[in-house]
């Protein structure tokens, strides 16, 4: 019987089946897909980052739009987290690395952000030039001017970066961190220049840090006792009356605590040695009415130790600050700062005004300073550098 064969003498392939393995292959390719449906956990973001969306092809991004169904494919692909969690243990165990170029796996269970020049500031690489810190003091004395009637309730506040404080836990050729950090020297060179209220509360909370841990192993922040000091030392510039930290309780939950950090390296839970912290017993009586969205937090106590109204523009930081201020303040408006610009001039009303920022994003500050003033103050004044 005469062979079949084509024209270029390769061996025919009946058309059935050729349709039966073009069937085959796309059943293979949706099989994990289908199982994911049934086996899978439902896509939950842990990482901290925006999970691509499955794109809308157009004219205009035709020649992307290959690249971004990729990018969609690998953020919700099914048993994707399985896979991380299998891989970072792998890492964690066979080369005590973990796969992440912004975070750094330091000693006994601790992790440090390397991302937004965290490392470069605390190391002294990235001290601000006379003229930019001259620029920024102009910004943050247009800010109490238009800010509050008296200028000793102006208050600004810089949040320490963790490496800073808990720096006896990096690897050790991150050391020595430097004493001219970028924070500090702006700092130094604030309180030469100008008579403006300056927090930074780094040797405060290095000395609790010695009893208490007070910011998150496993996330970039300060926990709730860190955001405790913090408040304290804020309270201590405004010429209020500060609770020493020894003298309240703080408790732990037994459950372990996932920060940040510790989801964007997937780093399997029997690793993670970290808990949730909280102060009890600090100004006990009426618990303050509260009013809160992702953006805006609003309070009102009753008999409350302070009387004053405070509004303060915050970032993340400001999170666990939240509950030690609406103790001690009769009435408090805080706003992250990335709200501002739906913010109208008579919510910035207050008694004490207080700019809240974490050192590692100091870099922002002079952008985000023009948004708050852009909406408190009237003159044409904004300077865009």
């Amino acid at each position: 019987m005469e062979e079949l064969t084509n024209n270029n003498d390769k061996r025919f392939v009946p058309r059935d089946t050729k349709k039966s393995m073009v069937i085959l292959f796309f059943i293979l390719l949706l099989i994990p897909n289908l199982l994911g449906k049934f086996l899978s956990k439902e896509t939950i973001n842990l990482e901290n980052r925006t999970l691509a969306q499955f794109p809308k092809i157009s004219k205009d991004n035709w020649e992307e739009f290959p690249g971004q169904v990729e990018d969609y494919i690998n953020d919700h692909a099914p048993f994707r987290y399985e896979i991380l969690d299998a891989y970072a243990e792998f890492n964690w165990n066979v080369f005590g690395a973990v796969d992440n170029r912004d975070v750094i796996k330091g000693k006994e269970g601790w992790l440090f952000y390397r991302g937004n020049g965290s490392m470069t500031d605390v190391l002294g690489l990235n001290i601000f030039s006379e003229e930019g810190m001259q620029m920024l003091l102009d910004k943050l004395l247009r800010l109490r001017e238009v800010s509050v009637e008296n200028p000793e309730q102006f208050v600004f506040f810089i949040a320490p970066n963790k490496e800073r404080v808990y720096h006896q836990y990096m690897p050790d050729y991150y050391k020595p961190i430097s004493d001219n950090a970028t924070a500090s020297v702006f700092v130094d060179y604030i309180r030469s220049h100008s008579d403006i209220k300056v927090v930074y509360p780094l040797e405060e909370l290095k000395q609790i840090s010695r009893e208490e841990q007070i910011y998150y192993k496993t996330d970039t922040h300060w926990n709730r006792p860190g955001g405790f000091v913090g408040v304290q030392s804020l309270i201590e510039a405004l010429e209020g009356e500060s609770t020493d930290f020894m003298s309240v309780n703080t408790v732990w939950e037994t459950g372990i605590y996932r920060g940040d950090q510790a989801n964007q390296i997937h780093i399997p839970d029997a690793y993670v040695e970290d808990h949730y912290g909280d102060i009890k017993n600090y100004l006990d009586g009426p618990e303050p009415k509260i009013e809160q969205s992702e953006s805006i937090f609003k309070s009102c106590r009753e008999s409350a130790f302070d009387e004053r109204r405070m509004v303060m523009v915050r970032d993340s930081f400001g999170e666990n600050m939240l509950p030690w201020l609406s103790k001690y303040f009769q009435e408090t408006e805080i706003v992250h700062y990335s709200y501002i610009p739906q913010m109208d001039k008579d919510s910035l009303d207050g008694d004490v005004f207080v700019y809240e920022i974490v050192e590692r994003y100091l870099g922002a500050l002079s952008g985000r300073l023009n948004e708050v003033l852009s909406i408190l103050d009237d003159a044409d004044t904004v300077n865009d550098k």
